[in-house]
């Protein structure tokens, strides 16, 4: 299964300071790709914009884990246009996330910049309001997803084929075993892993994950029941 990858850049922000002037400081190359994206998302209908936030937001820190092909029907966009889509309004929810500036800003930073062109930037404005509406939620989210990823290497793909594997006895098949091979990925350098299981090793795993998978929701639950009123989720 193939994965969405997000531009490796990241640009910085400037604390305190206008989108335009984090904008300037985009490469050409890069600024292309935005350029790219911005032209697709265009083609996004506008209610589609609350669940596009939301599949960004999963995957901006995990960029692999979100199969290309589910995306691309999700938004009724081409599986060849979703790494410059996610990379573009992954921008947007990034910087209006961490900043209180408007939607009308950081499209004239945008414009400015040239990275989102006069014939798209009612797309860029009317996404980038909905982002905004959900700033104070998207912000605390990326928070969890950062901590989460925090200290040691973090999952970014997962990759699995099954093999089916024949016994021959001479020129003749005796019989086949199937067998899965998996690939793992981080975010740290040279921290991957290739390894097969079998049928019975892959039931295992995936009983362990349910559990595990469990456990997450009830803290997540003990968790949700210990915050300060000021702050529901």
């Amino acid at each position: 299964m193939k994965g969405i990858i997000l531009a490796s850049w990241r640009f910085p922000l400037i604390p305190g300071r206008p989108f335009a002037e984090s904008f300037a400081a985009i490469p050409p190359a890069f600024a292309s790709y935005l350029r790219q994206g911005f032209v697709i998302l265009s083609n996004v209908a506008p209610k589609h914009y609350g669940l596009l936030t939301k599949r960004i937001v999963e995957a901006i820190d995990y960029p692999s884990l979100h199969a290309e092909e589910k995306f691309a029907a999700e938004f009724g966009v081409k599986e060849e246009d979703i790494s410059p889509l996610v990379a573009a309004v992954s921008l947007v929810c990034v910087t209006l996330s961490a900043t209180e500036e408007t939607p009308e800003s950081l499209v004239n930073a945008a414009l400015g910049a040239k990275i989102v062109s006069d014939a798209n930037k009612n797309a860029l404005l009317e996404f980038s309001k909905v982002v905004a509406q959900t700033r104070s939620h998207m912000k605390e989210d990326l928070e969890r997803s950062r901590m989460a990823a925090r200290v040691l290497p973090a999952l970014t793909d997962f990759e699995s084929v099954v093999d089916a594997r024949p016994s021959f006895k001479k020129d003749e098949i005796i019989f086949s075993v199937p067998v899965v091979l998996v690939h793992i990925d981080t975010d740290a350098t040279q921290q991957e892993m290739w390894f097969q299981m079998s049928k019975n090793q892959l039931k295992f795993i995936i009983e362990r994950l349910q559990e595990a998978f469990r456990r997450i929701e009830l803290v997540e639950a003990w968790a949700l029941l210990r915050l300060p009123p000021s702050k529901p989720r």
